[in-house]
């Protein structure tokens, strides 16, 4: 499987110069104009690479399919992680949520988000001596 093929593949998808990729990547332009040009077929970075693409590297590397791609500066995730981050100054179960979606990618930290959102927002309120637990 030529990593190269499908990174320049997804990279052009998404309108991205090597720049861009390698800023979103944390990989060197230089690595990226080579692993392209010599149509490499495997790479140190792929995860990160993967990473920037929103893919794993299965799909990053899957040659039989066009996975869909997000660039992750188009989502709006900032305005809701940043509601998050305040709410996490009074909420300890807010604060663990916001050092998990650390590890997620940010293509996909609004939609995460929003979900959350959603379910706190149509869950009933907590009354006296309610017990939450999923212990029985």
């Amino acid at each position: 499987m030529a990593i190269g093929k499908r990174i320049r593949h997804y990279r052009l998808k998404l309108g991205w110069k090597l720049k861009v990729l390698s800023q979103l990547a944390d990989v060197d332009v230089g690595t990226f104009s080579a692993l392209e040009s010599r149509n490499s077929k495997r790479t140190e970075y792929a995860q990160q690479i993967a990473h920037a693409f929103g893919l794993t590297i299965e799909q990053l590397t899957d040659e039989t399919r066009d996975w869909p791609v997000v660039d992750p500066r188009t989502i709006p995730a900032q305005a809701s992680y940043l509601a998050c981050e305040k709410r996490a100054d009074y909420d300890p179960w807010m604060q663990n949520v916001n050092k998990e979606l650390q590890k997620v990618h940010p293509a996909y930290r609004a939609e995460i988000l929003a979900y959350l959102q959603w379910q706190v927002a149509r869950a009933p309120p907590a009354g006296d001596g309610d017990n939450h637990s999923v212990a029985g």
